[in-house]
């Protein structure tokens, strides 16, 4: 008997070694837990950061789309008044200034080309011009008058244009009362 160790002293050692790998062990555990929750925290800042940078791409896209859209409107308004002047210098024209033909022939070639060019940027003449639509006109005058019903327009002073789907120009027009 002298040849064999202590029971206790090797159980003890056993026991010792088993709890501490189970602590190694619940350590571990616990780092992996942090380490995954870490994860999810930095997963969560990608995906806010994803959804902001694809938020500001859109506003920014918008914006940049407002700016263009400015941009030509106050350009083609420039235009619109050098349409104006040759609609009004053909509707004004004498008639022996209309009676040579070259000459009213060039205008109104000028004409069907501004109306060409205007038409490359989306820009349409608002043709609804029997009842006033504040949307779409403006009411520069007002006339007593029983040949239209009130609220009819009489007479459309200055074209109104459309630049794709909004009002570019309202048209100026008299309105019956």
């Amino acid at each position: 008997m002298d040849n064999q160790k202590p029971n206790g002293s090797s159980e003890s050692h056993d026991q010792e070694s088993q709890v501490e790998e189970h602590q190694n062990v619940a350590d571990s555990v616990k780092e992996l837990k942090d380490c995954m929750l870490q994860v999810e925290q930095w997963k969560e800042k990608f995906f806010r950061a994803s959804a902001d940078l694809q938020n500001y791409t859109k506003r920014a896209e918008k914006e940049r789309d407002r700016l263009i859209h400015q941009i030509q409107a106050q350009f083609l308004l420039g235009v619109l008044a050098v349409v104006d002047d040759v609609d009004r210098a053909i509707e004004q024209a004498p008639q022996e200034i209309k009676d040579a033909l070259s000459w009213l022939e060039g205008f109104i070639l000028i004409q069907k080309k501004l109306y060409t060019f205007l038409d490359q940027y989306g820009v349409t003449e608002i043709t609804d011009v029997i009842d006033f639509n504040p949307e779409l006109h403006e009411a520069v005058m007002q006339v007593t008058t029983e040949e239209y019903k009130e609220g009819a327009i009489v007479k459309v002073l200055q074209k109104g244009f459309m630049l794709n789907d909004q009002v570019l120009r309202p048209a100026k027009v008299c309105v019956a009362t």
